[in-house]
């Protein structure tokens, strides 16, 4: 049986595309699943959601980590200040 690895995606571009489409990769393979998005600005976080197909959105990242507890975390913010900050956050979640 394969496994099915938890993606979970963060993005903050106010239009919810994220990562020059790094973000609708994802839902190219079938042994990947969606199980959060977030994003701090409301307008992209629910364009994103319809997006990537899932109703799974959260306006706080560190919350959707913690409720989802993925396998992958997709780090699509725009500005790459703040990615160490999201990287060292998940490690520390596992």
């Amino acid at each position: 049986m394969e496994k099915t690895w938890r993606v979970a995606i963060v993005g903050s571009t106010g239009r919810g595309d994220y990562g020059h489409s790094l973000d609708t990769a994802w839902l190219q393979f079938p042994e990947a699943e969606i199980v959060g998005v977030a994003d701090e600005n409301r307008v992209g976080l629910a364009k994103a959601g319809e997006r990537l197909k899932t109703e799974a959105t959260f306006a706080d990242w560190r919350e959707m980590l913690d409720k989802t507890r993925p396998d992958i975390l997709t780090i699509a913010a725009r500005w790459i200040d703040r990615h160490a900050e999201m990287a060292l956050a998940a490690a520390e979640r596992g």
